[in-house]
């Protein structure tokens, strides 16, 4: 290895730093000793985390390329967060997701803690120190099996639920949030038999004939052998919107988004 006097000079003053000598010499020529070995480890990791800081500084600072975390709820992991992504990433595939299923607690809590950029969530759990943005309003049918006393019905009155067999979510789940507050402003009491973590699972337990339930029709509720039943009174309905922490800056990417999703879902109706 040769050295100019500019190169040598300044390993001189390492050296000095360090307190031992970083290279052994011979002649003309010098070679890296134990302790070079080990601070050139060490230097090359260190010049290869600055590399990627200023790496993940570009993409922050680049509207169309970088991160951004997102929070959802388990529900809408199979329509909703997919489809929506898909069109997303049709105008800007360079920007990618970091994403995390979560419970309305769990995804407040990481908004507020900024975790994360985004929530996607039911309403009743955002603050005042967050924004919100409606996406839609999903419909809750009355599911019931196939072999149900009302499975002839097409709809039906929410109060006819009243100590009925019934398969709730839980309230962290965003839709059993919003069903118990229903039956609590209507005083209706179903006879809950369980109240489960998942869309599936509470669909799953009706079709065997365990209860009933308020559940959206989704795509993937519909393999399931259910009758579903239009709620007439009252209208049950479920809100699903962005959410996002009002003091929070957006980098350039989470910009982008928002700026989708307001173009993708007009808001029509906050209330």
């Amino acid at each position: 290895m040769y050295l100019f006097f500019p190169a040598h000079r300044s390993i001189a003053v390492l050296e000095d730093e360090l307190g031992v000598s970083l290279f052994e010499r011979n002649g003309r020529n010098i070679f890296l000793n134990q302790y070079g070995r080990i601070f050139l480890e060490r230097a090359t990791a260190a010049l290869n985390e600055i590399e990627k800081g200023k790496q993940e500084i570009t993409s922050m600072i680049n509207p169309s390329s970088g991160v951004i975390s997102l929070g959802f709820l388990h529900m809408l992991g199979v329509d909703l967060i997919p489809s929506l992504l898909s069109s997303f990433r049709k105008q800007y595939p360079d920007i990618q997701f970091e994403l995390q299923q979560c419970t309305n607690h769990e995804l407040m809590a990481h908004i507020l803690n900024g975790d994360h950029d985004f929530g996607i969530t039911t309403p009743e759990l955002v603050t005042n120190s967050c924004l919100w943005h409606l996406l839609l309003k999903a419909d809750l049918f009355l599911a019931v099996p196939n072999n149900h006393k009302w499975a002839e019905k097409s709809s039906i009155s929410l109060d006819e639920i009243h100590n009925e067999s019934y398969i709730g979510l839980k309230q962290s789940c965003g839709i059993g949030f919003t069903v118990n507050k229903l039956f609590e402003d209507k005083q209706i009491k179903p006879d809950i038999v369980l109240q489960a973590d998942e869309l599936d699972t509470v669909a799953g337990l009706v079709s065997a004939g365990f209860g009933v339930a308020l559940l959206p029709k989704t795509r993937a509720l519909l393999n399931h052998p259910l009758v579903w039943l239009k709620v007439t009174e009252p209208a049950c309905e479920v809100s699903i919107g962005l959410v996002w922490k009002e003091e929070r800056p957006l980098t350039p990417v989470a910009k982008s988004f928002l700026e989708f999703i307001r173009n993708q879902y007009p808001l029509i109706d906050n209330n």
